[in-house]
């Protein structure tokens, strides 16, 4: 575990190759986040729109 100290506004580097996935939103939109789509396009209709109410997320 790391303990680092972060401020918002702080700029900070990160080494791309420890990054796994990402998400981040624009307009409420979910940009990203390639590990929840590939896990909610395995789910039926009824299953996704649960899990967009559940999870508050819009995709794109």
């Amino acid at each position: 575990m790391y303990d680092i100290n972060v401020k918002y506004g702080d700029t900070i580097e990160i080494d791309e190759s420890n990054i796994s996935d990402w998400m981040y939103f624009d307009d409420k939109i979910a940009k990203g986040a390639y590990t929840i789509k590939v896990l909610r396009n395995q789910m039926s209709a009824e299953e996704q729109k649960q899990f967009d109410i559940q999870s508050g997320l819009l995709f794109d």
